[in-house]
């Protein structure tokens, strides 16, 4: 992957705070793949002690629209379904880990898996993006 994308996103990141409110850490990245991940912490959490769905799904959103990202260009998500499969209970961290399933022209499609510190899978979905005319 081309260091300078790489750097670019990184810098989108640290000077967003709502991505800085939920803690989003980068652990991996390479063209057409991200692996992020959230702490789990009382501003995520909801009344039950799991992580908040709102909390999951922009974990998900933001791992698929940075891996449709490495391509270089900007992107603006045009579909997100997540499927909840398993509470975010007991865990310090949840994970996203992001492939990218087509790159056409215009639409990128993406794949997500939310995961635990154990490694159970939480969560699964597919976003879409329509890639902008904007290179990073």
């Amino acid at each position: 992957m081309n260091n300078k994308i790489k750097n670019i996103i990184l810098g989108l990141v640290a000077g967003n705070k709502y991505m800085q409110d939920l803690g989003l850490e980068f652990l991996d990245m390479d063209e057409g793949y991200m692996y992020v991940r959230i702490p789990v912490h009382e501003g995520i959490v909801n009344p039950y002690g799991s992580v908040h769905g709102g909390a999951l799904y922009s974990l998900a959103d933001i791992g698929a629209g940075f891996c449709a990202a490495t391509y270089g260009n900007f992107v603006s998500t045009s579909t997100g379904n997540l499927i909840y499969i398993a509470p975010a209970m007991d865990t310090e961290y949840v994970y996203c880990e992001a492939r990218t399933l087509h790159r056409g022209n215009k639409i990128i499609s993406v794949s997500v898996e939310i995961k635990s510190d154990t490694g159970k899978l939480l969560d699964t979905g597919a976003f879409t993006f329509c890639r902008l005319n904007k290179e990073l």
